[in-house]
C-alpha cells in the first residue's frame, strides 16, 4: 500500500499501556497534521505490546470506550468530488451491540461506519440535504457474498470513483461485500473525526488498529490482487 494523504495509525510500542492519547501525529503525506482531543476523559487509550490476545505481541491498538471517545485532525483534509476515494479501516474487538460510526465529517454531517449488528454499513453523505443509510452486507444483493463483521481482526474498505456517487464496500478478503448509490451522495467530504459523529451519537467502540484515506492519485488500485495484498496485511497482525 502506497502513502495515504491522511492516516491514524494505532502502531506505537514505546506507549505504555491505558495511556490517554491526543496530538497523535498524522501519517499521512500532506503536512505536519495531528489527530488531537481537547477533552481528557475524550480520549481514547494506547493498548501495549501483548494486551490483546486477538493480535500478535508486537502489536499496539487504540481503544474507543463506545462513550465519548473520539479523535479530531488538526485541519481537515478536503476529499473533492471531483476525484477518487479509497478509504481503509482496520480495527479489533468491535462490540456491535449498536450502530459505530469509523469517521465523520463535520462541516455537513457525513460519516461512515458499522451497523448495528455488525450486519451492514452506516453512510451518511455530507450534505445538508443527505440521510443516513443502513446498506446491508449479510445478503447478496449487490455485493459477491454475505458478511457480518464480527470481533476478530476487521477491515472495511471504501472505494469510490471520480465525480461518482456510487459506493463499494470491500472486507478484509477483498470481496464486494456491498455497494450503494446513496441519495445525495454527489458531495465532497472535509474529513475531520474519527470514532463519533454529531454531539457523541454512535460512537466507536473498538480497538483501532489503522485508518487510512487515500484520494486523488494516491488511490491504489481497485483490483482483486490489490484489495486482497491490503487485506493480508492486517491479516498478519492476528495472534
Amino acid at each position: 500500500m502506497g502513502k495515504a494523504k491522511v492516516r491514524l495509525s494505532a502502531f506505537d510500542p514505546t506507549i505504555s499501556t491505558d495511556t490517554k492519547r491526543t496530538a497523535v501525529a498524522s501519517k499521512g503525506s500532506v503536512g505536519s497534521r495531528t489527530w488531537d482531543q481537547a477533552a481528557s476523559a475524550g480520549r481514547p487509550t494506547h493498548k501495549g505490546l501483548g494486551s490483546n490476545s486477538k493480535l500478535k505481541g508486537n502489536i499496539t491498538s487504540l481503544n474507543f470506550d463506545g462513550s465519548n471517545d473520539s479523535l479530531v485532525l488538526s485541519s481537515a483534509e478536503n476529499m473533492s468530488y471531483d476525484e477518487k476515494w479509497f478509504w481503509v479501516f482496520a480495527f479489533v474487538d468491535l462490540n456491535t451491540s449498536a450502530d459505530r460510526v469509523l469517521a465523520y465529517s463535520s462541516d455537513a454531517g457525513g460519516y461512515i461506519g458499522i451497523a448495528s449488528g455488525g450486519t451492514g454499513i452506516i453512510y451518511r453523505p455530507n450534505s445538508s440535504k443527505g440521510s443516513e443509510s443502513t446498506i446491508a452486507t449479510n445478503n447478496t444483493n449487490n455485493s459477491s457474498i454475505s458478511y457480518t463483521f464480527g470481533n476478530d481482526v476487521e477491515v472495511l474498505i471504501m472505494s469510490r470513483s471520480a465525480s461518482s456517487n456510487t459506493l463499494n464496500f470491500y472486507n478484509i478478503d477483498g470481496d464486494l461485500i456491498a455497494q450503494e448509490t446513496p441519495a445525495g451522495a454527489g458531495s465532497g467530504w472535509n474529513l475531520d473525526t474519527i470514532g463519533i459523529r454529531d454531539s457523541f451519537n454512535d460512537p466507536f467502540e473498538g480497538q483501532l488498529l489503522d485508518a487510512r484515506f487515500y484520494n486523488h492519485n494516491e488511490c491504489p488500485p481497485v483490483t482483486s490482487a490489490s484489495l486482497q495484498a491490503i487485506g493480508n496485511r492486517y491479516k498478519l497482525l492476528k495472534d
